[in-house]
């Protein structure tokens, strides 16, 4: 969801003739000097969406820090969880064929919850 949004910031400001470097980082900081360059390229209005398009963005970069202090958290505290992070990625998919149906839909999930944060 928060590539979604930055991709429709990127949109409509790209149709407003401004283009910013590829990255989230660099567009957050673009937004950031955005309001003293807004009355020459965006109208009131447009200005207004982007504003609040970049609050949403906010709002979830909070909730994904959220969510990896509490995997973190986890992976902390938990004892199976802190074994399994320590195993390379060769070593898994080496052994991944005799590992048990259960050890490997973990695995499958850990690496789904970790492409989306």
């Amino acid at each position: 969801q928060r590539t979604t949004l930055i991709n429709q910031i990127r949109a409509i400001l790209l149709e407003r003739g401004l283009i910013f470097a590829a990255g989230r980082r660099k567009l957050e900081v673009a937004l950031d000097v955005l309001p003293g360059d807004q009355e020459a390229t965006l109208s009131p209005r447009m200005y207004q969406l982007i504003v609040e398009l970049r609050s949403e963005w906010k709002v979830m970069d909070t909730k994904i820090a959220a969510l990896n202090a509490e995997f973190v958290s986890l992976a902390r505290h938990n004892f199976a969880m802190r074994r399994l992070t320590t195993i390379p990625v060769s070593v898994y998919l080496t052994l991944r064929p005799w590992l048990p149906r259960s050890a490997t839909q973990a695995a499958s999930n850990m690496r789904e919850i970790s492409a989306h944060g």
